[in-house]
């Protein structure tokens, strides 16, 4: 369920865009880009365990 948070997320910002409400779709973007930043943080900052 924890993967699928961005896309549902950006479904409902489009959706309320589409119905006129502008300001709350325009925070779930922030929202979103914020989720997308903290996953960013957290899974870019490790060394990769290959041993090739």
């Amino acid at each position: 369920m924890i993967m699928v948070l961005p896309f549902i997320i950006a479904l409902m910002a489009i959706l309320f865009i589409m119905r006129g409400q502008a300001k709350t779709g325009l925070w779930l973007w922030v929202l979103l880009i914020g989720i997308y930043l903290g996953w960013c943080q957290y899974h870019m900052n490790d060394t990769l365990a290959i041993t090739l």
